[in-house]
């Protein structure tokens, strides 16, 4: 193990939507560096890319990807199982874990928090969203909807003109502590988003 024997502190980055894990290879990097062990889901993968000599069935490929690649429910069972492999390793910190993500694994990171507060509350120790997408496939509840259970100090980066991944739902309208302000315009952070 790291740190005196104690182990590494966990990471579990969620990526955004079409963006594969290795795209935040750097920043992924930077954090392993500073003593974390960091894992991110590669198995929703990319859409695919169009290409000119094959436009139609690349761009028929990339259509039948979206359902799998835009699914956050499937990337928040994902992150379930990186927790597990987390734990399995010799080299962690058993308690010491902080969950990341940007746009769409903003959004699951969120729902996948507010899961391990149900099960595990004090165990989350920092929760960072970058432009968290704040949707879901009906009957699912909104990633914003888990905000209330989440305990651990967040930060949320997010803009309100930003056309994906505006700052909308429970958690940019009630209970934050920096709410966005509903006039206002331009870049904000979002502060801790607790109760």
């Amino acid at each position: 193990g790291g740190r005196g024997g104690g182990g590494w502190p966990m990471v579990i980055f969620g990526h955004g939507m079409c963006g594969p894990s290795y795209f935040y290879s750097e920043l992924m990097t930077v954090l392993a560096s500073w003593g974390y062990v960091v894992i991110s889901d590669a198995a929703q993968g990319d859409c695919g890319s169009l290409e000119k000599s094959r436009i139609l069935s690349s761009l028929t490929n990339s259509i039948r990807k979206l359902p799998y690649t835009t699914n956050v429910s499937m990337m928040v069972t994902n992150m379930e199982g990186e927790l597990e492999y987390l734990r399995s390793r010799d080299d962690t910190a058993k308690d010491t874990l902080l969950v990341a993500g940007h746009s769409m694994g903003g959004g699951a990171a969120l729902m996948f928090a507010g899961w391990l507060a149900d099960i595990e509350p004090d165990f989350l120790r920092a929760l960072v969203l970058v432009a968290p997408w704040n949707f879901a496939r009906k009957p699912e509840i909104l990633p914003s909807d888990a905000a209330a259970e989440v305990a651990a100090p967040t930060m949320v980066l997010c803009s309100t003109t930003d056309q994906m991944a505006p700052c909308e739902g429970y958690a940019f309208s009630r209970g934050s502590h920096a709410a966005p302000d509903p006039g206002a315009r331009g870049d904000r952070a979002a502060g801790d988003i607790r109760r």
